[in-house]
Order: C-alpha cells, then sequence, then structure tokens
C-alpha cells in the first residue's frame, strides 16, 4: 500500500526541521506491518560544508526516526552548492524554464559540473 498524505508529510517536515538540511526528494516508503516500515531519501545540504559535519547530520535523522517512528531510514547525502552566483542564476533560469512547460514536473539536484 502506498503510503498515506500524512506519513510523507510528517517524514518531510521532521527531515526539514534539522539543520544544515537545505530541501529533499525522492523519498521512498515500504510498510510490511507494524515496527517494519523502511523508508529512501536524498537529502540536500550544503556542499561547502564539512563532510564530517554533513554525515552526522544524516546519521543523526536515521537514528531518531529509528527511535522516535520505528522507521528504518536510509538517507542518500545530495551536496548542493549554495554559494556561487553563476550556479544559483542557472538554477533559477533552469527552473522557470521547467515550470512554463508544466506544473506537473519539477526539477532537483541541480548541479553545474
Amino acid at each position: 500500500n502506498a503510503p498515506s498524505k500524512e506519513l510523507v508529510d510528517n517524514i518531510n517536515e521532521k527531515i526539514l526541521s534539522y539543520d544544515g538540511i537545505i530541501g529533499l526528494h525522492d523519498l521512498i516508503v515500504h510498510n510490511y506491518g507494524v515496527a517494519r516500515c523502511f523508508a529512501t531519501v536524498h537529502c540536500e545540504v550544503c556542499a561547502e560544508q564539512d563532510i564530517m559535519i554533513s554525515h552526522d547530520i544524516i546519521d543523526n535523522i536515521e537514528r531518531d526516526f529509528l527511535r522516535e517512528y520505528s522507521i528504518n531510514l536510509v538517507i542518500h547525502l545530495d551536496p548542493v552548492v549554495t554559494n556561487d552566483l553563476k550556479t544559483n542564476e542557472l538554477k533559477v533560469l533552469i527552473n522557470d524554464i521547467v515550470n512554463k512547460i508544466s506544473d506537473k514536473i519539477s526539477m532537483h539536484d541541480f548541479r553545474v559540473v
């Protein structure tokens, strides 16, 4: 069964409440009965932040979800450049183009290499 909208919203809200998490996407939840819920998600963090700090944040979130909600959560860390003017301008430009194409699609995990 698909997870309830309430559960998905609660997971999103809880993850975004942690300092250092600037976004998330690709949440997948599998419920196999009482105390047998598994989820994966991609969490965006500032690429400029020390990787040890970002990793610690992710570990704390996973541990908190298991302890507080009995959800076995696995997080993929997505570093996002936030302080580069050109990258930020391109992201806004591309996002505007995507929005003009359709309100049913969106962009995430934007990177300039």
